[in-house]
């Protein structure tokens, strides 16, 4: 009973189990809290040359800009002689949890710092966040992000 429904208490579960597995830098783990058939899309805005404003990302994408993302922050942390910083949070704004508690709808903002501010990442999205075979998962996001990353002239 209850394997397939959610409620306030599970969504907050969820994302402190993503706060965990960032803290962790584990790709993986991140990954395997996307959902099957997860979509997101997001609008960034950003100092980085060459970097698309806009962004829509299956699984298999966002599993691969987990890896990405952490593979960049180690080989920068080596360049800088150690383990790169990291400073990480979210906000939960609002948790809408529809009447059948099979799916909830997220208003969230995150904040993520690398390197103290040599890397800066805004970001604040509407998630929805479903109960499959007892697992909480992330099917689709949507938002906006500011990255800035510090540069020689900064």
């Amino acid at each position: 009973m209850g394997g397939r429904t959610l409620d306030e208490t599970k969504v907050r579960d969820f994302y402190q189990a993503q706060e965990v597995a960032t803290f962790k830098r584990e790709p993986e783990t991140l990954c395997g809290l996307l959902a099957k058939d997860f979509h997101g899309k997001y609008t960034y805005s950003t100092n980085i040359p060459g970097h698309p404003r806009e962004d829509e990302q299956n699984k298999a994408e966002g599993c691969e800009g987990y890896r990405q993302m952490y593979a960049n922050f180690a080989e920068l942390g080596d360049k800088m002689g150690g383990m790169l910083t990291m400073e990480y949070n979210y906000t939960l704004y609002s948790i809408k949890i529809a009447p059948d508690h099979k799916s909830a709808t997220v208003d969230v903002g995150y904040l993520m710092n690398a390197g103290g501010a040599l890397i800066n990442i805004r970001a604040r999205a509407t998630e929805t966040l479903i109960r499959r075979n007892g697992k909480m998962l992330l099917q689709r996001s949507e938002g906006s992000s500011s990255i800035k990353v510090l540069s020689n002239s900064d």
